[in-house]
């Protein structure tokens, strides 16, 4: 795999977990919205959906940093 590679798989990753970010903020918004949930149920999962997903992009950045460091540059 090259660096371009390795990038472009980290930004297709983030991509695809901000979009089930916002369909899970989504669909805690729309049940809270309806009536069928409590506020403080809604916000807390709301919290914790949020930190779930700073900690993933942490961790994968730092996994594509240390895959990043291991690849060699192309000789020109």
């Amino acid at each position: 795999m090259t660096r371009v590679q390795l990038i472009f798989a980290f930004i297709c990753q983030v991509v695809i977990r901000w979009g089930i970010l916002r369909i899970g903020l989504l669909v805690i918004g729309w049940s809270w919205y309806n009536g069928e949930g409590d506020i403080a149920v809604s916000c807390m999962a709301s919290v914790i959906l949020v930190l779930v997903y700073i900690l993933l992009f942490i961790y994968e950045a730092i996994v594509t940093y240390k895959e990043y460091k291991k690849i060699k540059k192309p000789e020109e």
